[in-house]
């Protein structure tokens, strides 16, 4: 019983820790993530470029 629990405990501090650890990692090496901008790569065979934005400038506005 005692065993369980100490082994519990345990499994417990070390998730606790990693995820601070991640917290902080992330937090000091990764930027911040302030671009709303989407970018769509694709394979269109027979489609100009321009047929292909159009295309998309439609259906992302009526969705």
């Amino acid at each position: 019983m005692k065993r369980s629990i100490l082994v519990v405990i345990s499994i417990l501090l070390i998730l606790v820790w990693g995820g601070m650890s991640v917290y902080q990692m992330e937090r000091d090496y990764l930027p911040p993530i302030n671009n709303t901008t989407m970018m769509i790569s694709l394979l269109a065979d027979h489609y100009q470029a321009d047929q292909v934005k159009a295309g998309f400038k439609i259906n992302l506005f009526l969705s």
